[in-house]
């Protein structure tokens, strides 16, 4: 059987989903939550996978429909943006983060290991 592409690897993904800028997102730094928090020892009601954009890490979640985006993350929530419940013109990745972007506070390239191997 074929290995899936790892998620993390956005820059090989479709044409929708690269990252392009990596300029500050307006509006992100509301939108927060600690590492310690959403990992919770590994035991997190929600698993979400943590994504890396520019030198910051987010997770994905529509707080407005109550949606987790827990597979393929950056797909799914680009997907739900452009559905009918959002009318987004835009699945890129800058504007899913935008929407759906939640920074991770105190995380780092192997705490975002950690959590997106237990998920």
């Amino acid at each position: 059987m074929a290995k899936r592409p790892p998620e993390e690897d956005l820059e090989h993904q479709g044409k929708r989903l690269r990252k392009g800028s990596t300029s500050p997102i307006p509006g992100l730094s509301k939108k927060t939550i600690d590492f310690d928090k959403l990992y919770d020892d590994g035991n997190a009601k929600y698993k979400h996978r943590i994504l890396q954009y520019g030198s910051d890490w987010f997770i994905l979640r529509c707080d407005e429909h109550d949606v987790h985006f827990p597979y393929k993350a950056a797909v799914a929530a680009g997907s739900h943006l452009r559905g009918y419940s959002h009318g987004g013109s835009s699945a890129a990745l800058p504007a899913v983060i935008e929407a759906f972007g939640i920074r991770v506070n105190g995380c780092n390239k192997e705490m975002a290991e950690l959590n997106n191997e237990r998920f």
